[in-house]
């Protein structure tokens, strides 16, 4: 008795050959939205397919195929996500657009640092405007990671992919928001750093009477959204100036005052 060859190749090494290039050819894909983790998880149903049914045929005391071990390692490794840019793909692949949901529905930010520093003063408008550098950090669940899968601690992400916190100038006539950075920093329990910069104009009523020897407070509303029990509820850390003369004004000093009926209304004193 002989073996047909032509019905070995075709139902173990054709399968285990073809599936071997087009577990190569997914280095082509892109790590972005996780096309590429997708596909390697499709070879690798495949792959477990195709030794269900060769085992059906197979003798109970038959040796598996060397081809079929070599085959079967190099999908699994390949598979294994333990890069960080791997993590990073998979959690850009989740669309963690929305704002993270705790029971209590307020998300707690604690701004860092804000440093204050005036670009201009309009005498005649009675407008002002400044730059303000916020860092900050809050705790996102769903970004966190364990240890026992991924052995570094920190990863960057693109700053746009995830959500992060909406701060406003209440009183301004023209704000506008600029991340420091295009990437954002996330440690292994979800907490994510982030650095934004608010260029804002600001109306101040400066009483000029007795100019030019003016000194005078000018208050920048600085607030995040909040809608009935649910919203942002900021810490606030060290508030410092720079840049203190700008033509003929000086900035004295920024003071971080809250309002007592509304916690979650803060204004920075700008006193020139």
């Amino acid at each position: 008795m002989s073996t047909n060859p032509f019905n070995t190749i075709v139902t173990l090494i054709l399968p285990s050959v073809l599936i071997m290039l087009a577990d190569l050819g997914s280095f082509a894909l892109p790590l972005d939205g996780g096309k590429r983790s997708s596909f390697k998880i499709t070879l690798v149903l495949s792959f477990t397919m195709s030794l269900l049914i060769l085992t059906e045929h197979l003798p109970d005391t038959g040796l598996c195929s060397p081809l079929i071990l070599c085959s079967n390692f190099m999908v699994g490794s390949l598979a294994t996500c333990i890069t960080r840019r791997c993590l990073a793909s998979k959690l850009v692949a989740m669309q963690l657009f929305s704002p993270p949901m705790p029971l209590e529905c307020t998300i707690t930010v604690n701004l860092t640092s804000i440093q204050y520093e005036t670009l201009s003063v309009d005498t005649k408008a009675l407008r002002f405007s400044s730059r303000i550098r916020i860092d900050m950090e809050w705790k996102d669940p769903d970004l966190a990671w364990t240890d026992t899968k991924y052995e570094f601690t920190e990863i960057m992400l693109p700053v746009d992919k995830i959500w992060t916190p909406d701060l406003t100038v209440d009183n301004a006539v023209q704000t506008d928001v600029k991340p420091v950075s295009t990437d954002i920093l996330v440690r292994r329990d979800g907490t994510v750093q982030h650095a934004i910069q608010l260029y804002t104009t600001v109306v101040c009523g400066i009483n000029l009477f007795n100019y030019p020897f003016v000194r005078d407070a000018c208050p920048v509303a600085l607030n995040g959204w909040r809608e009935n029990s649910c919203g942002l509820r900021f810490l606030y850390g060290n508030v410092s100036s720079v840049g203190a003369k700008r033509g003929e004004w000086l900035t004295m000093s920024v003071e971080l005052h809250q309002n007592k009926q509304n916690l979650d209304r803060n204004y920075l004193y700008v006193i020139k």
